[in-house]
C-alpha cells in the first residue's frame, strides 16, 4: 500500500522528485500552468443532494464546497473537495476512539495506539489516515462492525484522494480529479456517514436534535421529543448504531457553542489536544478532549516534556536577593524604589516578575501591574489601565481623573501638584494595604508617569512613610528622554538610602547552557548551537527552541528534545517572525477565512500598539471586509495562542511582548491589503470618542499613507493637547514632526510650538537658543511673527536678559493685526516682563479683551492681574479680594481645584504680609483642609508653615509653635526636606519667644542640618541667626560662631537683607554683653544701614528697631 503524503510537508522521497528550489518555494496552483477543466456539474449536484444525510461536521465542509461553487471559485471548489475527504477521515477517527473507550471501560488503549496518540503533533493528512487506521485495528477485537467501517483508511479510494490532493498542493496539479476521488471515497464510507448523529437537548422533557445536514439557521436544529435510552446525558452527542444503541461520541466530537467540531491534535509535542472549526479553519484548545485522550493514552514515562517559555532563572541570584531585601524593607513599613535596567532580551521583566509573583509571601496584599507602550504614551495611561478593577484605590482613581481633566490651568506647578495628589493617594492606600507597583518598560512611560516615579523615588530616599514597593524596569536606551534621565539619575543619587538599581548583563556560557536546559531537556548539539549564537542574552536562548518546537523541527527521543534532522544545526537560528508564523499555522488553516481574519486583527493591533479597544478593532476589520463574528473568533484564538493579551473592562487588546508586535508589523506590512486595513483602522479610531487622545497616532498613520494635509491637522491637535496637558517633552517631539509635514508659515509656527514647549517645561535658556535659530525674515504672516515676539518677551521675563521696555510696539502691532488671541497674548507677555503698575494696566486690558474668549485665556489674564496686584498694591484689600474671587471663579469653571487653592493662598499670603492676620489665618486653615482633601500634600504642608509664620507675626508664639510642629510632622512623614526645615525654623523662633530654649535649639539644629545637606542657603542662614539668638540666651559662646557663619553664607549669595541682619545682630549681641566700644560700633552700623536704604524683610527691620532703641538709650545716659 502507498503511504499517504503529508499535506504540510512532503516526505523525502516526494521532495526528491520536485524541481530544484521548489521545495522551499511558495506552493503553486494549477492556474500558473493551464486553465482548469470544468467539474462535472451533475456530480456536484449529486454531492449537494447528499449534504442533508451527512453528519454535522462533515456537512459543514460540504457546505463550503457549495459556497465556493456559488462564488465561481474553481480553485476553492477543488480545495474544499479535498478538505471534505480529510474531514471524513477525522470523523471516523472520533467515532472509532469513542467506540474503543466505551469498550475498554477506563483501561488504557492498546500500546500501538497509545504510542501513536502520545507522539501526535501538527497532524497532517497522512497522519490522520494512519491514526484512524490504528484506531480501526485496535477496535477489531472489541467492535468488529465499526472497525470494518474504518477499513476505508487502508483502501484505494482514500489513497488516491490523498495522492491527488498532494499533487494539487505541492506540485501545482490541476485538481480536476478532486470530485471523482471524493465521490469514490463517499461510496466507500457510506455506512460510517449514515450512522445517525444526535445531540441530547434535555431529559425532561426528553428531547434530542438530529445533527445530520445543516441547521434550520445558525445554531438552531429541529428538535424531536420522544423516549430516550436509559443513561444518556443532556449536552452529549451520540451516534445511533445499527442495533439501535446510542453510543456517546463526546468529547471526541467536541460540542462547542452548540456546534459539533472535529478533534484536533496538539500544535507541538507535549501540548494539549484541541478542536478545529471546519467552517473557518480555526484551532482552539478544548480541555475535555485533551483529558479524554490523555486518559486513553495512560501514563507514559517517556512522554515528551513540554517546553516552557518562562524557564527558571539562572545567574540572577544577586539581582533577586537585592530586590528581595528592598521588598522586605517596604513591607515592614517604608517606601522603596527598585530600578531594573539592561539591554533588550536580557530578562528585566522576568527578574521583576520573580519578585512580584511572590508579593504575598513578603506581606503585600495588593499588586498594581502597569505595562508601558511605545505607541500609547498618553498621560498616565499605563497606570489608569493597571488600577482598573483593583480594590481600595478609589482615591487614586479620583486623583488621576482630576490630573487628566484639568488642561487650561496646567502650569508646571499645577502639573506637579496633580501628580503629587496621585502619589499621596497611592501611599495612603499602601498604608491600608501593603502594595507593590510594578511598572514595566518605563523607558516608554509618559512624562506624567515619569514624574510620579521620580516623586516616589524622592519619598523613598527621604524615608517618607508608607508600605509601598515600586519596581521599575527600563531598557537601556541610546537616546533617553529628559524625563527618563531625571528619574534614573534620581534613583542613582538615592542608592543605599531607599533606592536600589539592578543592572542585568548577559549570562555566562555556563549559565546560558543551564537556562537552555531549564526550558526542557535539550540535546547537547542543540544546546551548543543556541548558546553560541545567543551571546548570553536569555531571549535569544529561549526563542529558537520555542520556534523549532512550534514548527516540528524537534522530536522527543531518549528523554530529550533532539533535532528532527541535522539541517537545523546548520541553518540560521529562527527569529520572532518564524515563531509568529508557526503559531498562526498552529491555530489557523493556511488560506482559511480564519487565518485572514487573524492577520487583519494582528495588523490592527500591531499598528495601534497596546490597548486597542475591541469596538474599534472590530469596526476597522469589518470595514476591510471581515465579519464581526470572524474577528471575535480570531481574537479568542489569538489570545489562546499567547500572541495577544486582553486587559481591562474595555477589552483592550495588545501583544504580550513589544518584539512580537514589531515582528507582526513587519510580517503584515508587505501584504497587499495592508494599506487598506491601515486606513480602515485610522478611520475607525478617528470616528471614536477617543480620537483626540489618539491624535498623534492618527497623524503618524496619515503621514505614512502619504496624506500630509490630514497628518498636519492631527499633528496640530496632538501638539495642542500635549501642551495643554503638561506633556511638554511630548509636545516638542510632535511639533518637530508637524514641522516636517508643513511648509512656509505653518512650518515656522510648528517650530515656535517647540520653543513654547521648552519654555513651559522650565527650559528657558534652551527655548531662547531654539527661538534664535528660527528664520522668520521671509515670513509674510504677521501672526507668526507676533507669536515669536510673544515668546521672546516670555523668555525674557524669566531670564531677564532683555530690558523691561524691549519691543515697546508689540501691543500696537497686535492691535493692528486684529487677531483677538494675539492681542491678549501680547499684553500678557508684556505685563509679565514690565511688571509694576504698567504691567497691571496691560493685564487689565487683557482681561477686558478676553471677556468673550476661551476660558483658558480669561483665566490666565485674571491670574496675571492677581499676581501683579499682590506685588503693586497689596494694601488695597477690597480690590485684591475681588481679583482673587474672579480667579477662583475661573479656576472653578476650569475644574481646577489646585488653581482655586493657589489663588486663595496668594491672597492669604498678601494679607499676612500686610499685617491683616484676622483675614489670613482663617483662610490659611481653610486652604489647608481643602488641600488635604484633594491630596495636594506639598500645598497643605506649605500652608501649615504659612499659618505658623502668620501666628508668629501676630504675636501668638504658642499657636505658632503648635502649627509649626504639625507642619514639621507632616513634612517629615512625606520626606519633604524643604518644608521640614522651614517648619522647624519657624518653630525654633516661636519656642524661643515662649522661653522653651532647649526645644527651640533642637528644632533649629534639625532645620540647619536639613538645610545644609540640601544646599538651601537662605533657610540655613535664617535658622543660623535664630540659633545664634537661642544660644545667646542660653549663654552659649558659640552664638557668635553661628552669626559669623550666617553672615558668610549670606555674603556668598549677595543677600543684602541677610547680611544686614547678621551684621546688626552681632553688633547688638556685643553691645548687650557690654563689650567695650560695641555701642559705638552698633550706632555706626545703624547709620550705615539707614543711609543704604536697601529693601529689608520684616525680621531684619525688627532687629534694626531693637538696635536703634539700644543706641538711643545709650546716648541718653
Amino acid at each position: 500500500m502507498v503511504e499517504p503524503l503529508d499535506e504540510g510537508k512532503a516526505p523525502q522521497e516526494a521532495r526528491d522528485e520536485l524541481p530544484e528550489g521548489e521545495e522551499s518555494a511558495e506552493p503553486r496552483t494549477f492556474r500558473s500552468i493551464r486553465p482548469p477543466k470544468p467539474l462535472d456539474e451533475d456530480l456536484l449536484d449529486e454531492l449537494g443532494a447528499r449534504l442533508a444525510t451527512m453528519p454535522e461536521p462533515v456537512a459543514t465542509l460540504a457546505v463550503g464546497v457549495e459556497i465556493a461553487r456559488a462564488e465561481g471559485d474553481a480553485t476553492g471548489v477543488r480545495k474544499r473537495l479535498f478538505e471534505l475527504g480529510i474531514g471524513i477521515v477525522r470523523y471516523g477517527f472520533s467515532l472509532g476512539i469513542a467506540a474503543l473507550v466505551a469498550k475498554l471501560g477506563g483501561a488504557a488503549a492498546p500500546r500501538p495506539l497509545a504510542e501513536a496518540l502520545a507522539r501526535a503533533a501538527r497532524i497532517s493528512d497522512g497522519m490522520w489516515c494512519e491514526l484512524t487506521r490504528t484506531v480501526g485495528n485496535a477496535l477489531k477485537p472489541y467492535d468488529p462492525a465499526l472497525a470494518q467501517m474504518l477499513a476505508f483508511t487502508s483502501q484505494r479510494p482514500l489513497t488516491e484522494l490523498i495522492s491527488a490532493r498532494n499533487d494539487f498542493i505541492h506540485r501545482g496539479g490541476s485538481g480536476d480529479n478532486a470530485l471523482e476521488k471524493l465521490m469514490a471515497l463517499l461510496e466507500n464510507t457510506e455506512g460510517l456517514l449514515s450512522l445517525s448523529l444526535r445531540c441530547v437537548v434535555s431529559l425532561e422533557p426528553p428531547t434530542y436534535e438530529a445533527r445530520m445536514g445543516t441547521p434550520l439557521r445558525g445554531g438552531v436544529w429541529r428538535k424531536t421529543k420522544g423516549a430516550l435510552p436509559a443513561g444518556v446525558e443532556a449536552g452529549v452527542a451520540y451516534v445511533v448504531r445499527e442495533d439501535g444503541t446510542w453510543m456517546p461520541v463526546s468529547p471526541y466530537l467536541p460540542l462547542v457553542d452548540k456546534r459539533l467540531l472535529f478533534a484536533d491534535g496538539p500544535h507541538a509535542p507535549g501540548k494539549p489536544w484541541r478542536c478545529t472549526d471546519p467552517e473557518i479553519g480555526e484551532h482552539r484548545e478544548h480541555p475535555p478532549v485533551d483529558r479524554a485522550i490523555r486518559k486513553l493514552v495512560g501514563e507514559d514515562k517517556n512522554a515528551p516534556q513540554e517546553l516552557t517559555d518562562r524557564p527558571r532563572l539562572v545567574g540572577r541570584d544577586a539581582a533577586v536577593k537585592s530586590l528581595e531585601r528592598a521588598a522586605e524593607e517596604a513591607a515592614s513599613g517604608s517606601v522603596r524604589m527598585a530600578l531594573v535596567t539592561g539591554s533588550f532580551g536580557v530578562g528585566r521583566t522576568r527578574v521583576a516578575d520573580e519578585i512580584v509573583e511572590a508579593a504575598a509571601a513578603y506581606g503585600f496584599g495588593r499588586v498594581i501591574d502597569a505595562r508601558c507602550s511605545v505607541e500609547r504614551r498618553t498621560p498616565l495611561r499605563a497606570l489608569r489601565t493597571a488600577i482598573e478593577g483593583v480594590k481600595g484605590l478609589g482615591r487614586m482613581r479620583d486623583a488621576i481623573e482630576r490630573a487628566l481633566s484639568v488642561e487650561a490651568a496646567m502650569t508646571r506647578a499645577a502639573l506637579e501638584a496633580s501628580i503629587e495628589a496621585i502619589e499621596e493617594a497611592l501611599v495612603e492606600a499602601s498604608l491600608e494595604e501593603p502594595t507593590v507597583l510594578d511598572m514595566d518598560d518605563a523607558q516608554w512611560a509618559d512624562e506624567h508617569t515619569q514624574g510620579l516615579l521620580r516623586m516616589l523615588t524622592d519619598r523613598a530616599i527621604r524615608k517618607g512613610r508608607g508600605r509601598l514597593f515600586v519596581i521599575v524596569t527600563v531598557r537601556d536606551e541610546p537616546n533617553p528622554s529628559v524625563a527618563l534621565r531625571r528619574f534614573v539619575g534620581r534613583v542613582e543619587q538615592g542608592i543605599g538610602a531607599g533606592a536600589t538599581r539592578v543592572m542585568l548583563d548577559a549570562l555566562s556560557a555556563k549559565d546560558a547552557s543551564a537556562l537552555v536546559q531549564n526550558v526542557a531537556p535539550i540535546a547537547k548539539d542543540i544546546e551548543r548551537a543556541v548558546v553560541e549564537g545567543a551571546g548570553g542574552v536569555p531571549f535569544f536562548l529561549v526563542q529558537p527552541l520555542l520556534v523549532w518546537n512550534e514548527t516540528g523541527a524537534l522530536v522527543w527521543r531518549d528523554a530529550a528534545w533532539r533535532p528532527r534532522d541535522e539541517s537545523i544545526l546548520r541553518a540560521s537560528v529562527p527569529g520572532v517572525r518564524d515563531l509568529l508564523r508557526a503559531r498562526l499555522d498552529s491555530f489557523f488553516d493556511p488560506g482559511s477565512d480564519g487565518e485572514r481574519a487573524a492577520q487583519h486583527v494582528l495588523a490592527c493591533v500591531a499598528l495601534y500598539g497596546s490597548g486597542l479597544p475591541v469596538e474599534q478593532l472590530v469596526a476597522a476589520v469589518e470595514a476591510a471586509g471581515t465579519s464581526a463574528r470572524s474577528v471575535e473568533q480570531a481574537l479568542e484564538l489569538l489570545v489562546e495562542s499567547g500572541l495577544l493579551i486582553v486587559r481591562g473592562e474595555r477589552q483592550e487588546y495588545g501583544f504580550a511582548q513589544e518584539i512580537v508586535r514589531q515582528a507582526a508589523l513587519e510580517d503584515v506590512r508587505q501584504k497587499p491589503w495592508f494599506r487598506r486595513i491601515h486606513r480602515s483602522l485610522l478611520e475607525a479610531v478617528g470616528r471614536s470618542e477617543v480620537a483626540e487622545e489618539n491624535a498623534a497616532f492618527l497623524a503618524a498613520g496619515r503621514e505614512s499613507l502619504g496624506d500630509r494635509e490630514e497628518a498636519a491637522r492631527w499633528y496640530g491637535r496632538a501638539v495642542a493637547k500635549a501642551l495643554a496637558g503638561g506633556e511638554f517633552e511630548r509636545a516638542m517631539e510632535l511639533a518637530e514632526k508637524l514641522a516636517q509635514v508643513t511648509k512656509g508659515a505653518e512650518r515656522a509656527r510648528a517650530e515656535l510650538r517647540v520653543v513654547d514647549a521648552l519654555f513651559r517645561a522650565g527650559r528657558a535658556a534652551e527655548a531662547r537658543e531654539r527661538l534664535e535659530k528660527i528664520h522668520l525674515d521671509g515670513a509674510a504672516d504677521m501672526g507668526v511673527r507676533l507669536e515669536a515676539r510673544v515668546l521672546t518677551l516670555a523668555i525674557a521675563a524669566t531670564l531677564r536678559h532683555l530690558p523691561s521696555d524691549h519691543d515697546p510696539a508689540i501691543v500696537t502691532d497686535a492691535d493692528a493685526h486684529g487677531d483677538l488671541s494675539l492681542r491678549i497674548e501680547t499684553r500678557l507677555a508684556a505685563a509679565r516682563l514690565v511688571r509694576g503698575r504698567r504691567g497691571l494696566v496691560l493685564a487689565e486690558e487683557a482681561i477686558t479683551l478676553a471677556a468673550g474668549s476661551p476660558l483658558e485665556l480669561r483665566y490666565r489674564a485674571l491670574a496675571m492681574r492677581h499676581e501683579l496686584l499682590a506685588e503693586v498694591d497689596p494694601s488695597d484689600v477690597a480690590r485684591l479680594q475681588r481679583a482673587t474671587e474672579l480667579v477662583r471663579a475661573a479656576a472653578r469653571e476650569l475644574g481646577s481645584p489646585w488653581a482655586e487653592l493657589d489663588a486663595d493662598n496668594s491672597f492669604a499670603c498678601a494679607r499676612s504680609n500686610a499685617g491683616d492676620f484676622a483675614t489670613a489665618l482663617p483662610l490659611f486653615e481653610s486652604i489647608s483642609a481643602r488641600a488635604k482633601q484633594f491630596k495636594f500634600g506639598t500645598l497643605e504642608r506649605e500652608v501649615l508653615v504659612n499659618t505658623a509664620t502668620t501666628y508668629l507675626r501676630s504675636g501668638d508664639p504658642v499657636r505658632a509653635a503648635a502649627a509649626a510642629a504639625l507642619a514639621a510632622d507632616a513634612a517629615r512623614a512625606a520626606g519633604n526636606a524643604d518644608l521640614l526645615m522651614g517648619a522647624q525654623s519657624v518653630r525654633a523662633d516661636a519656642l524661643t519667644q515662649i522661653g522653651d530654649l532647649a526645644a527651640a535649639k533642637a528644632a533649629a539644629d534639625e532645620a540647619i542640618e536639613v538645610a545644609m545637606s540640601g544646599g538651601q542657603d537662605y533657610y540655613a542662614t535664617v535658622t543660623l541667626l535664630r540659633r545664634a539668638e537661642i544660644r545667646s540666651r542660653l549663654g552659649d559662646p558659640r552664638a557668635e560662631e553661628d552669626a559669623a557663619h550666617a553672615r558668610k553664607r549670606a555674603e556668598s549669595v549677595a543677600d543684602v537683607d541677610l547680611v544686614t541682619r547678621a551684621e546688626v545682630w552681632s553688633a547688638l549681641h556685643h553691645a548687650r554683653n557690654g563689650v567695650e566700644g560695641a555701642s559705638v560700633t552698633l550706632a555706626e552700623i545703624v547709620r550705615t544701614v539707614d543711609a543704604r536704604q536697601a529693601p529689608l524683610r520684616a525680621p531684619t527691620k525688627r532687629i534694626l528697631d531693637d538696635a536703634r532703641r539700644l543706641v538711643g538709650s545709650s546716648s541718653t545716659r
